[in-house]
C-alpha cells in the first residue's frame, strides 16, 4: 500500500535516456583483525571538523579473565577516505572491565569517557581522558565511583555506546542501568530461585566534570523494568529529560520525564502494540534534530514468536503512537534490531532505521543470514524505500550503529562474523555510503555501493523461495543455470513465496523487473538462489 512511490520513481529512472552520474566513492573498513573470539566492538562515532572520524572500541573479553584486553579500550582515527590514520590503546586497572566508552568534543578538546565495572561486580567508576589530536593522552582522572551493596551487582547494559547529552553550558548527563540478583533461600545461585533488582542511575557533570546531580531509581519507584542508556533525550525545548521504557512490559510503554536536576516529574503511558502483536521492544529512541519529534526503532513479537522490524513516532501532544511494521512476513523469518544507535536523520527530516533481516536467533553464525536492512521513512512516517546490504553470503552482519554525516553520507558500524572450518571469526567493521544511494531514483548508484532493493531467503533453501522487496507492480522471473525461464510471477506484497518443490537442486538466477510500455520489463534487481 505504501510502496507505490518507489515503483513510480524507478519507472522514471528507467524511462530516461541520460546516463547516471558517476557514483561518489564509498568504502568498507575493518577496524581490527578478525579473531576467533569476540574482541573489539565499535561503540559510537565522532565526526571531526576536518572530515575524519574517531571510533572508540571496547574489548569483549570479560569471560576470558586471563586476557588482559578485558581492561582495555581502543580509539581509532579514520580518515574521510576510509583509512586508519592513528590509534591508541587505553589501559585501565586489571581489577576492572571496560563496560562502555564514548568520545565527544567540547571547547575544541577531545573527551573520552570510560565506564568500568569491577571484576567482582562490587563497584563501578567513570574515567575521563583528554586527548590531543594525535590521540596521545593529556590527562586522565577518575570523575565518579560507586560501591554496590551486593557482590552480585552487574551492568545491565554493556557495550552499546552510551554517549552523554551535552547542553550549551557544557554540562553532560549520562544514564546507566544496573541489575543484581537476590536469592530467596540459601543465598546461593544453586538454589535456582532469585529475582532481579534493576536500578537506573543518572549523573550530571558540569563543564569541569564535577558531579552536580545524581539520582538512582528502581522499578518500584518508576514502574518500569529497564531502559537502554541511549534512550535518554532532552525534550523539544531542552527544559527536561525524557527516557523510555524498552522492556517487555506488554503492551504498554512509558515515557518518563525528569527535570534538569534529575528529579522525577511524571510518566506518560502509551500503547504501541498493533492488534495481534504479542510484544514490542523499542531498542532505541532518538529525537530528530530537525523537528524535535521523538522516534523509535525496534522489533515486534507475534504470539507465534515471529519477530518483525518496527518504526515508531510519538505525538508530542497526547503521546499516542504512530507506527509502521516495516517487515510484515508470514514465513517464519525473524527480523531483529540490536540495541544501539540504530536511527539517523537527513536534513530533509527523513528517518533511517538499521535492522537485521532474516535474523537467526541464538546462533553465532548461519550462512547467508543476518543481512543488514535499512528502511527509509519521511518525517510523517510515510514509507519511502528499503535497502539491503550484504558484504557476501559468507558473512553475517551484526550492525547496530548508524550515523548521518556532515558530508551527506551514511555510516553503519558493527560486527561481521564468518567461518573458517568450524571456527567463527569476529571482525569489527564500518561501511560508508553516499546518502544519494538510498534514493530509488539512483538505483545504479545503489548497486555500485552494494545496496539492493530485494533479497531472496532462505538461501540456500528447499521447497520455498521467498523474495522480500518494497517494490510493487514488479515481475519476478526465475531462470535455471542454463538460462531457461522456469517461473514468472507478479510482485504484489512485501514477501512473495515461490513453490520450488518441483525444481531440481542447484543454482538459480532470479530477476526483478518493472513493467514499462516503452521498455517492456526492465530489470532492476537480480541475484542467485540455491536449492539444496
Amino acid at each position: 500500500m505504501k510502496r507505490i512511490g518507489l515503483t513510480i520513481a524507478l519507472l522514471m529512472l528507467l524511462s530516461t535516456t541520460s546516463k547516471s552520474q558517476e557514483p561518489d566513492p564509498s568504502w568498507e573498513l575493518s577496524l581490527n583483525e578478525a579473531t576467533p573470539y569476540c574482541d573489539y566492538m565499535p561503540m559510537n562515532l565522532l565526526e571531526l571538523d576536518d572530515g575524519n572520524y574517531l571510533v572508540p572500541l571496547v574489548s569483549t573479553q570479560e569471560y576470558q579473565k586471563s586476557d588482559e584486553r578485558a581492561c582495555e579500550a581502543k580509539i581509532i582515527k579514520v580518515s574521510a577516505d576510509g583509512e586508519i590514520m592513528d590509534e591508541i590503546i587505553m589501559r585501565y586497572d586489571k581489577e576492572y572491565i571496560v563496560n562502555d566508552i564514548s568520545v565527544d568534543i567540547w571547547n575544541d578538546t577531545i573527551n573520552v569517557f570510560s565506564h568500568l565495572v569491577a571484576n567482582d561486580h562490587r563497584s563501578a567508576k567513570i574515567i575521563h581522558n583528554y586527548l590531543f589530536n594525535n590521540l596521545s593522552i593529556s590527562e586522565k582522572r577518575e570523575i565518579y565511583k560507586v560501591e554496590f551493596d551486593t557482590t552480585l551487582a552487574a551492568p545491565l547494559h554493556a557495550r552499546k555506546g552510551n554517549v552523554p547529552l551535552i547542553d550549551k553550558e557544557g554540562n553532560r548527563t549520562v544514564m546507566f542501568g544496573y541489575s543484581s540478583k537476590k536469592f530467596s533461600k540459601n543465598n546461593s545461585e544453586n538454589d535456582g530461585e532469585y529475582y532481579v533488582i534493576a536500578k537506573t542511575m543518572f549523573l550530571k557533570f558540569d563543564s569541569k566534570l564535577n558531579v552536580i546531580a545524581e539520582k538512582w531509581y528502581d522499578i518500584e519507584e518508576l514502574h518500569f523494568y529497564f531502559s537502554e542508556p541511549y534512550t535518554l533525550n532532552y525534550n523539544i525545548d531542552s527544559t527536561a529529560y525524557y527516557f523510555m521504557s524498552t522492556a517487555h512490559n506488554k503492551p504498554f510503554k512509558s515515557q518518563y520525564v525528569l527535570d534538569l536536576d534529575l528529579n522525577y516529574l511524571n510518566r506518560n503511558a502509551y500503547t504501541c502494540s498493533p492488534q495481534g502483536v504479542f510484544d514490542v521492544v523499542i531498542t532505541n529512541w532518538t529525537q530528530s534534530p530537525y523537528d524535535g519529534e521523538m522516534y523509535g526503532f525496534g522489533e515486534v513479537l507475534t504470539p507465534w514468536q515471529d519477530s518483525e522490524l518496527f518504526m515508531f513516532k510519538l505525538n508530542r501532544n497526547n503521546y499516542v503512537a504512530e507506527y509502521d511494521i516495516c517487515s510484515n512476513t508470514e514465513n517464519g523469518i525473524n527480523n531483529g534490531v540490536l540495541p544501539g544507535n540504530n536511527m539517523c536523520f537527513d536534513p530533509n527530516g527523513n528517518i533511517y532505521g538499521l535492522g537485521i533481516y532474516s535474523y537467526v536467533w541464538y546462533q553465532y553464525f548461519a550462512y547467508n543470514s543476518n543481512v543488514c536492512y535499512i528502511g527509509v521513512y519521511d518525517k510523517d512516517m510515510i514509507y519511502q524505500s528499503e535497502w539491503y546490504y550484504q558484504k557476501s553470503p559468507e558473512y553475517n552482519h551484526f550492525f547496530e550503529n548508524m550515523y548521518y554525516t556532515k558530508t551527506d553520507d551514511i555510516i553503519i558500524m558493527g560486527e561481521l562474523r564468518h567461518k573458517k572450518g568450524s571456527t567463527v571469526y569476529y571482525e569489527p567493521y564500518m561501511v560508508k555510503f553516499p546518502a544519494s544511494a538510498f534514493n530509488p531514483d539512483n538505483i545504479e548508484e545503489a548497486h555500485a555501493h552494494n545496496l539492493h532493493l530485494a533479497v531472496a531467503y532462505p538461501n540456500p533453501g528447499g521447497d520455498i523461495m521467498n523474495i522480500r522487496t518494497g517494490l510493487r507492480n514488479a515481475v519476478l522471473t526465475v531462470y535455471d543455470i542454463n538460462g531457461r525461464k522456469i517461473h514468472e510471477q507478479e510482485i504484489t506484497d512485501d514477501v512473495t513465496s515461490v513453490d520450488a518443490s518441483n525444481w531440481q537442486s542447484g543454482t538459480y538466477i532470479w530477476k526483478l523487473g518493472i513493467r514499462n510500455e516503452e521498455l517492456g520489463i526492465k530489470e532492476v534487481e537480480t541475484g542467485k538462489w540455491v536449492k539444496l
